[in-house]
């Protein structure tokens, strides 16, 4: 697939997943994040959205553990914004 259709695509599935905390979270980080991944960053983070919503809410807050490289960016993102939160 061509990677800016792919990265369109990924963008869209990090916005629209169905559970609200995830769509804000995962959306912002993909928006922030997406336009400087190489090709093979694009399809690992694939993987890491098609994991079940529970799942990655336990990975994202710590609760579970993973070694995706991009998983572990998108922690680090959900991390730093919620230090800044009151």
């Amino acid at each position: 697939m061509e990677k800016n259709i792919l990265r369109k695509k990924l963008l869209y599935r990090s916005i629209k997943r169905g559970c609200k905390e995830l769509d804000e979270v995962i959306g912002n980080f993909a928006k922030h994040n997406i336009e400087n991944f190489t090709y093979s960053e694009l399809i690992e983070y694939e993987k890491v959205l098609d994991i079940a919503d529970h799942e990655l809410y336990q990975i994202i807050t710590k609760q579970s553990v993973s070694a995706n490289p991009i998983l572990m960016k998108l922690i680090n993102f959900y991390n730093g914004i919620s230090a800044r939160k009151p």
